[in-house]
């Protein structure tokens, strides 16, 4: 039992000519395209949301440090005065 090929350029050639062989080559081309853009825009949407969390956590250390460092100012002041 011979196994058929599915989709086979060389077969397209021999049965509906160079033409259909060629669109087949550039709808395969068109859909490599899209997937690797796609991928693209994935990773780039990931890259800004770390981003994006990581100066949120920047923000919220300085924040913490600012409270401590303004109760430390009020305590000082009420004991020394």
């Amino acid at each position: 039992m011979r196994m058929r090929k599915v989709f086979s350029l060389s077969l397209m050639e021999r049965k509906g000519g160079r033409a259909a062989a060629a669109a087949a080559a550039a709808v395969v081309v068109v859909v490599v395209v899209v997937v690797h853009v796609v991928v693209v825009v994935v990773v780039v949407v990931l890259v800004v949301v770390v981003v994006v969390v990581v100066v949120a956590a920047v923000v919220v250390v300085v924040e913490v440090v600012v409270v401590v460092v303004v109760i430390v100012v009020v305590v000082i002041r009420v004991v020394v005065v």
